[in-house]
C-alpha cells in the first residue's frame, strides 16, 4: 500500500507492529495518498475562500442597525418577502434538507442536514420542556441581491428555558470575499416568537450574502427591496461532517451554563467546529453527527454491528441508517464525507481491535462507494481527550492504524486521514488541550473550534481530489441547490 509519510514499517507483519509497547510515531497530517486515482486533481487548499474577516462598517457604518435583534415589527414598506417556498427558489441551500412545520399561525420552513437514521430532524426525547423538539443544526443558506436593506425574518420556538437564546451569523461580500458582520454571532436571550435582524448599506451593489441560523428557529425568509433583486448564491465545496459531538454546538446542554460566554471563548448555537471549517475553508459544511456515537458505540457504551439502529435513531458512525438517509437527501449533489472523532469507542474496553476496527471503517467506506460508486472521503482520527495508561495509547495507535489501512485500501475514494491526536501535545486542562474547550472540559468553545479548524484546513488543504468531482458544480450558479420544503 502507499503511504505517504513513514507512519510504519509495511514491510513487517501486521502483528508486530504494536509489539513489545513499541508504538508507531503518529506526528501530524500524515495522510494515505488517494484523490480518485486520476491524474487530473485538485488540492482541497486551492479551493479554500476563508470566511475570516470582519465587514468594514460592522462597528460604526451603514450597519448600525445590526444592534438589535428585536421581536418587534420593522418598516416593510417597500420590501418584499423572500422565502425558500418562492419560486423561483431564492437561496442556495446546498448542505440543506428542508422540513416544513406548522407553529402558531405561520407555516415556517426549517432546515436540516441528516441525522442519523431519521427523515425528520433529530429531537430531543427529554424528559423536559423540549421534549419532541429538534435539536441543533444549523440552517445554512446564501443568496446573492443588489438591495441595500437585507432583513433576516425568523421564528424562535419557546421551550429551550434554559437556554433561549438564537444567536445567528451572517457573512457579506466585501472586495470579493464574504466577511463577517460581527466577530462572533449575534444572540438574544429573549423568549419565542417572530424575530428579525436588519442589515443596511450605503450602496446599492450586488452582494453575496450567506446566513447561518441556529437549528432552534425556523427560517421564514428575508426581505429586499421591491426593485432589488435576489438569486442563489454560487455552490460552495460541500462537506458532509459525520462524528460524535465533538462536532455539535457546544452552546446547549453539552456546556453549563448552555449558552454561557466565558474569557475563553463563549459557546454559541452557530459557532461549533463544523462552522468554524466553515468559516477557515468557505465551504457548506453538512453536519450528520451524533453525540456520543463512534464506529461500533451507538450512544451507549456498547459495540454493535454497523447495521444497529435503535428505537431513537442512535446509530454507529458510517451506520447502514445513517448513510443510507444521507444517501437519499445529500449524495447527489457530490459531497466530500468526512468523519471527525470516534473517543467515544474507548469506553468498549480494553481489547486490541486493529483488525476489527479496520474492518470496521472499510464497511464504512464500502457502504458509501455502494450508494455513490465515486463518493469522497476522508477521515481524522480521535480527538484530543484526557487520558492516561497503556490503554489509552494502544487505543490510540490500533484505531489510527486501522483507519489508515481501511483508507489505503480504497484509494480511489479515500483522499486522506488526518491525524489530529497531536494538535496538543499537552492534554491537561492546564495545557493546549484545556485552553480550548469550555467548562465541561472536553467540547470546543468558540475560540477552540476556530484555533483547531485552522490546524485541521491547513492539514487538509494538502489532499487531493479528482478535478472533476466538484468542478462541474462550482462553474454555474444552481437555482435550487436544495431540496426545497417538503
Amino acid at each position: 500500500m502507499t503511504i505517504r509519510g513513514v507512519l510504519y514499517d509495511d514491510s513487517q507483519p501486521l502483528g508486530s507492529r504494536l509489539s513489545d509497547g513499541v508504538y508507531p510515531d503518529l506526528e501530524a497530517g500524515l495522510d494515505i495518498s488517494g484523490g480518485g486515482g486520476g491524474n487530473s486533481v485538485v488540492t482541497l487548499g486551492e479551493l479554500f475562500k476563508p470566511m475570516t474577516g470582519i465587514y468594514p462598517d460592522a462597528a460604526n457604518g451603514p450597519l448600525a442597525a445590526d444592534s438589535g435583534i428585536t421581536a418587534g415589527t420593522p418598516t416593510t414598506t417597500g420590501l418584499t418577502l423572500y422565502t425558500p417556498a418562492s419560486s423561483p427558489q431564492p437561496f442556495n441551500l446546498q448542505s440543506q434538507y428542508l422540513q416544513s412545520y406548522a407553529n402558531g399561525s405561520y407555516a415556517n420552513t426549517s432546515g436540516s442536514t441528516v441525522w442519523i437514521n431519521h427523515s425528520t430532524p433529530r429531537v430531543w426525547w427529554g424528559p423536559s420542556d423540549r421534549a419532541g423538539r429538534p435539536i441543533e443544526s444549523n440552517i445554512d443558506f446564501g443568496f446573492v441581491s443588489d438591495s441595500d436593506t437585507v432583513i433576516l425574518r425568523y421564528f424562535h420556538y419557546t421551550g429551550y428555558t434554559a437556554s433561549a437564546y438564537h444567536d445567528n451569523q451572517i457573512y457579506v461580500e466585501h472586495e470579493g470575499a464574504l466577511k463577517k458582520i460581527t466577530r462572533l454571532p449575534r444572540t438574544s436571550t429573549a423568549g419565542g416568537g417572530l424575530f428579525y435582524r436588519t442589515l443596511t448599506f450605503d450602496e446599492l451593489v450586488e452582494r453575496e450574502f450567506r446566513v447561518q441560523l441556529p437549528m432552534n428557529c425556523w427560517l421564514i425568509g428575508v426581505y429586499i427591496k421591491n426593485q432589488a433583486t435576489i438569486r442563489p448564491s454560487p455552490n460552495k465545496p460541500f462537506v458532509m461532517i459525520n462524528g460524535d459531538s465533538w462536532n455539535e454546538p457546544a452552546g446547549d446542554t453539552l456546556q453549563s451554563p448552555a449558552g454561557g460566554a466565558w474569557a475563553s471563548g463563549g459557546c454559541y448555537r452557530t459557532f461549533y467546529l463544523p462552522q468554524a471549517i466553515a468559516e477557515r475553508t468557505g465551504f457548506a459544511c453538512g453536519l450528520m453527527a451524533q453525540g456520543g456515537t463512534g464506529y461500533f458505540n451507538a450512544n451507549d457504551g456498547v459495540t454493535h454491528p454497523d447495521t444497529y439502529v435503535d428505537a431513537l435513531g442512535n446509530s454507529p458512525f458510517l451506520s447502514s441508517s445513517r448513510i443510507t438517509h444521507a444517501s437519499t437527501r445529500f449524495f447527489p449533489r457530490n459531497p466530500l464525507i468526512w468523519t471527525i472523532g470516534g473517543w467515544n469507542d474507548g469506553a468498549l474496553g480494553g481489547t486490541p481491535y486493529l483488525d476489527t476496527y479496520r474492518a470496521r471503517v472499510l464497511s464504512g467506506i464500502d457502504r458509501c462507494i455502494a450508494a455513490k460508486s465515486n463518493i469522497q472521503m476522508m477521515f481524522s482520527t480521535i480527538q484530543p481527550a484526557a487520558s492516561s495508561g497503556t490503554f489509552y495509547d494502544a487505543f490510540r495507535v490500533q484505531s489510527t492504524l486501522g483507519m489508515i489501512e481501511a483508507g489505503a485500501a480504497r484509494p480511489d475514494n479515500v483522499i486522506g486521514v488526518l491525524n489530529i491526536e497531536s494538535m496538543c501535545k499537552d492534554m491537561s486542562m492546564s495545557g493546549q488541550r484545556g485552553a480550548n474547550v469550555g467548562p465541561d472540559t472536553l467540547h470546543l468553545h468558540a475560540k477552540g473550534a476556530d484555533l483547531v479548524a485552522g490546524w485541521m484546513a491547513a492539514g487538509i488543504a494538502k489532499f487531493e481530489l479528482p478535478r472533476d468531482y466538484y468542478q462541474g458544480m462550482l462553474e454555474v450558479d444552481v437555482a435550487n441547490a436544495g431540496a426545497g420544503p417538503t
